[in-house]
């Protein structure tokens, strides 16, 4: 009884079984805690996946794949991959490409609902080298398909705007070119063209206007540092205090004011290719004696700076003075202008190439025709105005009148009538001479009727001066010269 009582007293397993039991259970715990983590971690990944076996049946899907595709995965789990297609659910089934070539493969993949996505199908093998799972990859690219659509049409705008500004770029800024029918005007480009082949210094003089600018520009692009830099220069517009640091630079704390970093003169930055200097007769004598040097030298020194710089610029310098009779009057260094006139190149005044009117106005209009996209046109009577004024502003008066006209006429046809009044061909009764005066007393009249009625039409200096060809003080001058010998003939 005592033995019965004793086995009775005994676990129903034995001690090892009960143990292993037990650990089976710790085992399962942990295994379902693991498949908790794991179905957190699948669902929390933005793009879908997709699990099938061996045999491409679906074992698991997670959140973002149901999203992406509209599948619940209720009703894909346990079902092939291949009735997904037979469905027409989706177009190809990567898994079946991955267990045929037993490695991983990336597809492009339509959906039913017109979506898009790139799938990845990666093999899981056994300790068999046999597939086990196959786990698919799905992004949605199809935003990322619209996003490189529209990108590519933006390109192709794009490239048709870039096609269509180079086109008017190139027409604008066309290689310098000098129109001229004149005789004299041809041998001068042809002594430029000459000059352009060689480094040596140019002297371009002519009267304001007349486009010595152009003719720069023209000698640098012909030459062989046309790919390098044309840095200009209006001497007349640097303030005397400042011509040196602006030409040659200075050093850090050369002056009080000066850049704490110092800074890079104009000859240095057209180090390699060519300098302009216009109205170079405005240069202070204190600085010509530098500018010899750098001629000479080619060399520069920084203002605050004890060493040289060496340059390699070719310069090529204007004028419409008359640089001789500012060397009788001590204004300019004779060996500075014998170093800049290597090559002399005279540009005439527009009023001794009438024969370039036409061209040039022409010229003038078709530029501002496609720049405002019109289609304006001139008079004949517009042409005959233009050859019997005397344009004492040259070429940059032509250009500024023709702009003006073209901008305030409405009409497709630019008539006399739209033109400024001093370059209108006068009839017979607009300029009325009585008496018997000298030339120089008609000259006068005619000019102070001129300086008049240009102020009354425009109300203000700049712009009456401007209509006239001369600066304001010459208008400010002229006008108060008349206007006191009006006031002294009417005390008389």
């Amino acid at each position: 009884m005592a033995n019965i009582k004793e086995q009775l007293r005994k676990p129903f397993c034995g001690k090892e079984t009960c143990e292993a039991y037990g650990d089976m259970v710790d085992e399962l715990k942990r295994v379902k805690k693991l498949t908790r983590k794991l179905d957190v971690v699948l669902d929390s990944s933005y793009d879908g996946i997709y699990i099938t076996d061996g045999d491409g049946i679906t074992l698991r899907v997670n959140k973002a794949y149901e999203r992406i595709t509209g599948l619940k995965q209720g009703d894909i789990i346990g079902k092939s991959i291949n009735v997904l297609v037979e469905q027409g659910i989706i177009s190809k089934a990567c898994t079946m490409l991955v267990l045929e070539n037993k490695e991983a493969m990336t597809i492009q993949q339509e959906l039913a609902g017109g979506k898009v996505v790139l799938v990845t199908g990666t093999p899981v093998f056994d300790e068999n080298n046999e597939i086990e799972m196959v786990v698919n990859n799905v992004r949605d690219v199809t935003e990322l398909l619209e996003l490189r659509e529209a990108l590519k049409e933006n390109e192709l705008k794009m490239n048709l705007y870039n096609s269509e500004l180079e086109r008017l770029r190139k027409k604008m800024n066309r290689p310098a070119e000098v129109i001229s029918r004149n005789i004299e005007m041809k041998k001068l480009m042809e002594s430029a063209i000459r000059a352009a082949r060689h480094d040596t210094t140019v002297l371009i003089s002519g009267e304001t206007g007349v486009g010595k600018e152009i003719m720069a520009k023209f000698i640098h692009q012909h030459s062989d540092r046309c790919n390098e830099k044309l840095i200009k220069v209006n001497c007349s517009a640097i303030p005397e205090n400042l011509m040196e640091s602006e030409f040659f630079g200075y050093e850090k704390g050369a002056f009080t004011g000066a850049n704490s970093n110092g800074k890079t003169g104009l000859f240095e930055e057209a180090n390699g290719g060519t300098i302009f200097l216009d109205e170079i007769g405005e240069l202070p004598l204190n600085l010509q004696s530098k500018m010899l040097r750098v001629l000479q030298e080619q060399e520069i020194q920084r203002v605050g700076s004890v060493g040289t710089i060496k340059i390699d610029v070719r310069i090529i310098a204007a004028t419409n003075q008359d640089l001789m009779q500012m060397i009788e009057q001590g204004l300019f260094r004779k060996d500075l202008f014998y170093r800049l006139n290597i090559i002399p190149l005279h540009v005439l005044a527009l009023r001794d190439r009438v024969e370039d009117l036409i061209p040039l106005a022409n010229n003038f209009l078709e530029k501002l025709n496609l720049l405002y996209d019109e289609n304006k046109k001139f008079d004949k009577e517009v042409y005959k105005s233009f050859a019997n004024y005397n344009w004492p502003g040259n070429i940059r008066e032509l250009q500024n009148v023709i702009e003006r006209v073209f901008i305030m006429t409405a009409d497709q046809l630019i008539r006399e009538k739209d033109l400024p009044l001093e370059v209108r061909s006068p009839s017979d009764d607009e300029v009325v001479v009585e008496g018997e005066l000298k030339l120089k007393e008609a000259v006068g009249k005619l000019e102070h009727a001129m300086i008049q009625d240009a102020f009354k039409k425009y109300g203000n200096v700049r712009d009456a001066a401007r209509s006239l060809g001369i600066d304001g003080s010459t208008f400010v001058r002229k006008r108060t010269k008349y206007l006191h010998e009006l006031s002294l003939l009417k005390t008389e």
